[in-house]
């Protein structure tokens, strides 16, 4: 789970802007919006995650929608879901030897 867009170019500046401009609306003070700016929040995201209000969004599928939702102010970090996580858990041990 990279979080990194393999083969697909992302200009994430103009929604990076966007979620400054509504922290600062907000009240959050200027030097802690404007690092939403400089970090790009979706190269931590996994392929697929849910938001904060269960909706599904996948970089495969529906990438402009996966970028959208990297850039809200979501007050929880996205959830990645059970089809990301496939393959992580470590295998069961191997069965002990018969004495």
């Amino acid at each position: 789970m990279t979080g990194q867009n393999e083969g697909m170019p992302l200009d994430y500046s103009p929604l990076a802007l966007q979620l400054v401009d509504a922290l600062l609306e907000l009240g959050t003070p200027a030097h802690i919006a404007n690092a939403f700016a400089r970090v790009p929040r979706h190269r931590f995201l996994p392929r697929i995650f849910r938001g904060e209000d269960r909706t599904r969004y996948d970089r495969d599928t529906d990438p402009a929608a996966w970028l959208a939702a990297a850039y809200t102010d979501q007050p929880s970090p996205p959830r990645p879901t059970t089809e990301a996580l496939a393959g992580w858990a470590c295998p069961p041990p191997p069965p002990a030897p018969p004495r």
